[in-house]
């Protein structure tokens, strides 16, 4: 083809014109020096500023752009790398499964949107650099979207699809050496290519990676092959390299060196016996060499040995033509008794999706972000990135050989728009696309190819993958034999096959995504004939993670189980600006593109300034290599190593004391435990303990500097937490009673990752050791003699121990030393309390049942199903409505409050009638100390008939100069009641603006479990004190549910009603108040997905039997 057709641009068939073979990703330089600086004299990149011109469609476009009489330096300009929506041109759209021309265009695979199809003309004038003049020159682009022609000079270079592989192209015979040049490019969006382009992501265009010009010396290594695989036994390994080079007249010399030693070496003359292969417009020789390595150190995540083969080849005058250093890794990968096995072991994948995206730049990222990324993967116990879901820029897998992490390598194929229609019935599944359709097979082989010959040498990279979500097929079945037929020392994945089992073999695994333990289980009971991975679950959306440890658990259990991969790691957003000129994190959607999928671009683990949101806790937690338990009763603690092939001595450990969130003790321990095995040992005798709570900690740290974190880096932990009562000392173990359980309350332990290591179950015990029941503070409904009643006449006048009651004829107040409270019989509740002559409360308290819904709970209906405890909450009263025929009418009204006094405090109770919940009441009753203290007392008695409350709790209004958070529970981040395991008990401080995470669209966030009290201040100290209330609630036990002396903390600057409002961030209002909700429980986040699973039913609050829950606060 000497010119450019448009037409090819819709054809499947024609995917490529004059494209140069696909090859190894290995640099070359021309000495040592170059090598030292990373700068090669081969290459000249051509990043920077361009000529450019946008058009809607091909027809709006400039004819004949690229001839050398066409004079672009009028155009406008644009940046290379870059995506040419985020450069001023056209916008950025996000969509998931559909596609973008969607209602838009009415076409079929086989036709491309013409309406509206962008396409950007480039240019770019250039002269040979002086090196490069006389030599064969060519041009590489590494990444194009999705489609683009080229032309040199006016005259027509050539065509290539595929966005995320690069294309190289020779120049040579349309070069003007002497003389300016012209390079002419244009992008079209779409192509035939986009069909099977359809990935959950921003919808670019553009030259979006590196171009660079390249040359080729006297004797040049065109592609390298390189595989290193010892043998069964891992005690030698065979090296094998092959070359594809440019000519066959010279000499090589090699090494092998590891940590500077030379292992191997040799020198081959050439020319030798070799064959010829075609490469472009001339021919390339094959050549092949090997050795064998003694006792070779292997590679993996958490040893990454890298071997360096360096390469010189000296051309026929016997001067250097270049020089090769290439990083090689010996690892045997391979299934076996139907595991996956590394170097012998049965590995678990912790792993996580990761889109190549950058809030600012896109798909174009920077070296400095995908560093970032991986480190902070090593330092929250990832070790595997599935590459979601088309091959990154080389450098990703460079860094993983490096830093070791492994790869699941996925090929650019993502068909879901045309597999949805197959669903949903609106095509036939023999319309699926490549399915069976052949003349789809050329264009899918070329991208298994690309991928394959690109990454082919790195080590990270144990499975390859043919890419997501395309239903299956012969087409799919072929790519994977490919990869079997060239390499045969990795697997190869696909999840299509759960979809269309007709062709088995196309996965060397099962893998499904987003699916619950129990249905994993379920498959593997009459399923073992293959591994079984997750390539994506616990879907990480908004607040999101919950019950990730019951998967963790599985794989500790469940040998055919082996990991499965976060989706994602990064939110995709992008950074924009509102009205105001105030920055935010634009979603899908905020460009005003239609079709969109909102913000279901937002389902990282990460934010888009790549900060970890607090759900990192849990992960880290979950994926650590050293699981612990501790068991305070035995006094001793239990360590599983889920390691390959590191001892837990490899780490510092250290046991730490502490009473009451205060550090009183630090023991440094050494002990020795073997990969893959677990053990229990004692722990070290304590001197005796006085009264109080204890928390005591396991904690294994780095020994020494890693790339990724300092020596004295944690890396896994365990806690429990347990109570000593003031009738006795306790002495663990050694001292006297060691051993014995003490007079009054003990926990057990709760370090496992089923249930965090929070207070997870209760005992009361008497001084002789026997269990028991312990006496309640209340039990069920609350009954009060009537001459307490606040329909009799007369006041109570001075209470015992100070406190004071003022009757009134709409009010009731009560009044000590420093503090007073006002109740109103109007309103049905505590209306103000003053302390130290200032009012704490800026808005009426009320029982509070509702939570912002978070992502999940939108994608499952929660508010559809459970709105009506927003209702209850809003708008529920003590007066009730005489029209009801639910409402017991006006005795009750002149029944409550219930007045009643004791030796220690005045009680008040209400009871409250809530809208849409047939009758079901609630009760509520204040008991005032006369220190100043205030009980506040719900009590539910609980129907079946209705849906689980999200929350129950109450909810206290102050105002915004209480701003600053202390508090003594389960911390630092957030954490929830099915995301709590990586929380730890402590003392903690925070400013309560930080306590709200940033996710996309403003949701419920900054829960807090277990908190025994919490201090909210302003910056002179005065504020609230919030504290659990010690009593007994007659209610089964719940592990999921706050102890008594415990509860549920959130504070934010927004009710729950006004997060719920906002879709973005800058929409919330300016802070006016600091929210307070104290709760005896919140359901859990869920996370199994983010479209319809709902939260677990053991992490739901009870709808079926009664709730109880108290605490106190006091000003300060």
């Amino acid at each position: 083809m000497n010119e450019f057709d448009y037409s090819i641009v819709r054809d499947p068939e024609i995917f490529a014109k004059n494209r140069l073979p696909a090859h190894s990703d290995h640099l070359c330089f021309s000495d040592a020096a170059e090598r030292e600086s990373g700068i090669s004299s081969f290459r000249e990149s051509l990043n920077g500023i361009w000529y450019f011109h946008y058009a809607r469609n091909y027809g709006e476009t400039v004819p004949g752009f690229f001839r050398m009489d066409y004079d672009a330096r009028r155009w406008e300009e644009i940046r290379v790398p870059g995506h040419i929506q985020l450069e001023g041109y056209g916008r950025p759209g996000y969509v998931n499964t559909q596609y973008p021309w969607d209602g838009r265009e009415e076409i079929d695979p086989g036709r491309i949107p013409e309406d509206f199809n962008p396409v950007g003309s480039y240019v770019k004038y250039f002269s040979v650099p002086e090196r490069m003049r006389e030599k064969r020159l060519y041009l590489s682009f590494q990444g194009v979207e999705s489609a683009f022609s080229l032309w040199l000079n006016g005259s027509f270079v050539g065509y290539s699809e595929d966005s995320f592989t690069p294309s190289e192209f020779e120049l040579t015979p349309f070069l003007l050496p002497d003389r300016e040049n012209k390079l002419s490019v244009q992008v079209f969006q779409w192509s035939a290519g986009s069909w099977l382009e359809d990935q959950d992501f921003f919808r670019f265009s553009g030259i979006f990676r590196d171009v660079y010009l390249f040359i080729e010396p006297k004797l040049h290594v065109r592609d390298l092959s390189i595989t290193a695989e010892p043998e069964e036994d891992l005690r030698s390994a065979s090296l094998k390299v092959r070359l594809l080079l440019n000519e066959k007249k010279g000499r090589i010399r090699w090494g092998l060196r590891f940590l500077g030693e030379e292992i191997l070496g040799g020198e081959l003359c050439l020319p030798l016996d070799s064959s010829e292969e075609s490469f472009g417009n001339g021919s390339s020789f094959l050549l092949s060499f090997s050795g064998r390595i003694e006792e070779p150190h292997l590679w993996s995540a958490e040893k990454p040995n890298l071997y360096e083969l360096k390469l010189e080849l000296f051309d026929e005058e016997g001067a250097l033509s270049e020089l090769i250093f290439e990083h090689v890794g010996v690892r045997r990968f391979e299934l076996k008794d139907g595991l996956m096995c590394l170097n012998g072991r049965r590995i678990v994948f912790f792993g996580v999706n990761r889109h190549e995206f950058s809030s600012d730049r896109g798909r174009a990222v920077r070296e400095e972000d995908v560093r970032r990324d991986l480190l902070l993967m090593k330092r929250n116990n990832i070790n595997a990135v599935r590459t979601s879901h088309y091959p990154n820029a080389s450098l990703l897998y460079r860094l993983c050989d490096e830093l070791g992490l492994y790869l699941i390598a996925e090929n650019n194929m993502e068909s879901h728009g045309v597999w949805l229609m197959v669903q949903k019935g609106q095509k036939r599944a023999e319309d699926a696309i490549p399915g069976d359709r052949m003349e789809y097979l050329p264009m899918m082989l070329d991208r298994v190819n690309s991928c394959y010959q690109r990454d082919k040498n790195h080590a990270s990279i144990l499975i390859w993958s043919i890419g997501n979500e395309s239903y299956g097929g012969e087409i799919p079945k072929r790519m994977t034999e490919f990869f079997h037929e060239k390499d045969r020392t990795r697997l190869v994945h696909y999840e299509g096959v759960a979809h269309d089992r007709r062709y088995p073999d196309t996965t060397d695994m099962e893998s499904q995504m987003y699916i619950p333990v129990a249905k994993i289980e379920d498959f593997l009971k009459e399923h073992r004939e293959k591994p079984f991975l997750l390539c994506e679950y616990t879907h990480s959306m908004g607040n999101s993670n919950g019950g990730m440890q019951k998967y963790t658990e599985l794989s500790d259990r469940e040998m055919c189980f082996q990991g499965g991969f976060i989706w994602d790691f990064i939110d995709q957003s992008l950074r924009s600006k509102n009205r105001y000129g105030e920055e935010y994190q634009a979603y899908g959607g905020d460009f005003l593109e239609r079709p969109t999928d909102f913000d279901f671009s937002g389902n990282g683990i990460l934010d888009g300034n790549r900060r970890p949101y607090e759900k990192m806790q849990e992960v880290k937690f979950c994926y650590q290599g050293l699981s612990i338990r501790i068991d305070q009763r035995e006094w001793s603690f239990w360590i599983k190593n889920r390691f390959l092939f590191t001892d837990a001595s490899e780490f510092d450990c250290l046991l730490i004391l502490e009473r009451e969130g205060r550090r009183i003790r630090e023991e440094s321990l050494s002990l020795s435990l073997p990969p893959l095995s677990e053990r229990k040992y004692a722990l070290p005798d304590l001197p005796e303990l006085s009264a109080g709570e204890y928390a005591l900690t396991l904690s294994f740290r780095l020994r020494e500097d890693r790339p990724y974190a300092k020596r004295g880096y944690e890396i896994a932990f365990g806690q429990t937490v347990f109570r000593i009562e003031e009738a006795d000392a306790f002495s663990p173990a050694g001292g006297a009673g060691g051993g014995e359980k003490s007079s009054g309350e003990a926990f057990a332990a709760a370090a496992d990752p089923a249930s965090g290591f929070g207070l997870r179950s209760r005992r009361l015990f008497t001084g002789e050791g026997e269990e028991s029941p312990g006496e309640a503070d209340f039990c069920g409904s609350f009954s009060f003699p009537d001459n307490y009643s606040a329909a009799k006449s007369g006041g109570l006048g001075i209470g015992r121990r100070g406190l004071r009651l003022i009757r009134g004829s709409c009010n009731i107040g009560i009044r000590g030393e420093h503090f007073d409270l006002l109740f109103s019989l109007l309103k049905g509740g505590l209306v103000s309390y003053r302390y130290a002559g200032r009012e704490l409360l800026e808005r009426l308290p009320r029982p509070n049942f509702w939570r912002a819904p978070i992502s999940n709970d939108l994608g499952n209906q929660m508010p559809l199903r459970c709105g009506i405890w927003k209702l209850a909450g809003l708008y529920q009263t003590a007066r009730p409505l005489e029209t009801d025929p639910h409402s017991p009418g006006a005795e009750d009204f002149l029944r409550y409050p219930i007045l009643s006094e004791t030796e220690d405090f005045i009680e008040l109770k209400w009871k409250h009638y809530l809208p849409g919940t047939l009758g079901t009441p609630l009760y509520l009753s204040y008991r005032v100390f006369p220190d100043g203290r205030v009980r506040v007392i719900l009590d539910y008695p609980g129907n079946a008939q209705l849906p689980p409350m999200p929350e129950f709790g109450y909810l206290l209004i102050l105002n915004a100069d209480f701003k600053r958070l202390r508090y003594y529970g389960l911390g630092p981040g957030e954490n929830y009641c099915d995301r709590r395991s990586g929380a730890r008990l402590g003392i903690y401080e925070r400013e309560i603006a930080q306590l709200r995470e940033p996710y996309l669209v403003p949701q419920e966030s900054g829960n807090r479990c277990a908190v025994r009290w919490a201090e909210i201040t302003d910056e002179r100290g005065r504020g609230l004190r919030l504290s659990g209330a010690d009593f007994s609630p007659c209610v089964p036990a719940d592990p999921h549910m706050a102890e008594p002396g415990s509860m549920e903390l959130s504070a934010s600057n927004y009710t729950p009603e006004q997060l719920e409002e906002a879709l973005h961030a800058h929409e919330l209002p300016r802070p006016q108040f600091t929210v307070l909700r104290a709760n005896l429980k919140q359901m859990g986040v869920g996370g199994d997905d983010s479209w319809g699973a709902r939260t677990h039913e053991e992490y739901l609050l009870p709808n079926d039997r009664a709730l109880q829950f108290a605490f106190d606060f006091k000003g300060i």
